[in-house]
């Protein structure tokens, strides 16, 4: 397992009362657990291959518990409340995304649509799903981008 979140879906029912457990594979896997049912069955309930590279980090959405982010490669949503065999997978906007490795994400506790990301070269992104698509980059001024001018590198940190 590369990551790990607790959805509280389901959590109303008498079916899956202690909620989901969700998990993410270095195969690229998406796998859903019943809380309830691990002691009696293990509480495996599905799992879907993702087609990216290792899922790195998941988050529950608090106001959609049946809406899971994953980042690897690439940003995916997930809505499961279908199915845990083959829940609704789709990114968060129509555009191409780079491919870099996405090391968080985490949801807006106050506003259900937007949720942020993290990349390995140090980029954060907002993103608004209603709109589908990302609405601002932040960039860590520690890292920064090296350029060539004359051949000589120079730091040249990110800017807002």
């Amino acid at each position: 397992m590369t990551s790990l979140t607790w959805s509280k879906f389901g959590s109303d029912t008498q079916t899956h009362s202690h909620g989901i457990i969700i998990t993410g594979t270095e195969d690229c896997k998406i796998t859903f657990w019943s809380a309830d049912g691990i002691k009696s069955n293990g509480g495996y309930l599905g799992s879907k291959e993702i087609d990216i590279e290792p899922i790195n980090c998941l988050a529950v959405n608090v106001f959609k518990p049946n809406l899971v982010v994953s980042g690897g490669s690439v940003v995916l949503l997930h809505n499961f409340a279908r199915s845990f065999d083959n829940p609704d997978s789709f990114t968060p906007t129509d555009e191409a995304q780079e491919r870099v490795k996405v090391m968080a994400v985490d949801w807006n506790n106050k506003i259900a649509h937007i949720f942020a990301s993290a990349t390995e070269d140090g980029t954060v992104t907002i993103w608004d799903v209603k709109n589908k698509k990302p609405v601002l980059n932040l960039y860590d001024p520690n890292i920064g981008l090296k350029t060539f001018n004359s051949g000589t590198p120079e730091y040249v940190p990110y800017l807002l």
